[in-house]
């Protein structure tokens, strides 16, 4: 009886979707935490057509906050008609260790027959975390929409170069 207690307990330990990760995502989770306290940062930003290739309704920009040379954030806001994307790449060390990925959908107004600009709903939202540049853990809700990076290390290799070339401009 004892031994089948402890075959579950052992399954149930090794078949979790977060075995051996817990501690690196609450590590991961600190370290995120302390990078939004952190109020000391030099930002540079790009807005629109520096940053954009096609213009949006609401337009966008993408926002390096910096601390003694290194990157600690990006952050990347585009307005379409119908909503907001807004996405934080996070870093430790030189390294992606998180991004936080939301859409805001306008709210319709049924009375006046249009969005609602001053009211949003989430309709994405996704927690992606990283180690040594892989990926180890993702929490999504929603529904990803259609065109949402699936290589989020892929997408900092294009947009870090964007950031680094505004903060090194004279």
């Amino acid at each position: 009886m004892m031994n089948r207690y402890l075959l579950i307990a052992v399954l149930t330990f090794l078949l979790s979707p977060c075995f051996g990760q817990q501690p690196q995502i609450a590590e991961i989770r600190k370290a995120v935490a302390a990078i939004n306290a952190d109020t000391a940062y030099v930002q540079v930003r790009l807005d629109n057509e520096s940053y954009l290739e096609e213009m949006t309704d609401r337009g966008g920009y993408l926002m390096g906050l910096y601390k003694k040379d290194q990157l600690k954030k990006m952050i990347s806001w585009i307005g379409y008609s119908n909503s907001i994307a807004i996405t934080e790449y996070y870093f430790q060390n030189g390294q992606l260790i998180f991004v936080y990925d939301l859409l805001k959908a306008f709210a319709y107004d049924e009375k006046k027959q249009q969005l609602d600009e001053d009211r949003t709903n989430i309709t994405y939202e996704g927690r992606y975390y990283y180690q040594n540049g892989k990926k180890i853990d993702a929490k999504v809700t929603g529904t990803v929409p259609k065109g949402t990076a699936t290589d989020w290390v892929q997408m900092v290799k294009q947009l870090e170069p964007l950031v680094e070339s505004v903060r090194k401009t004279p």
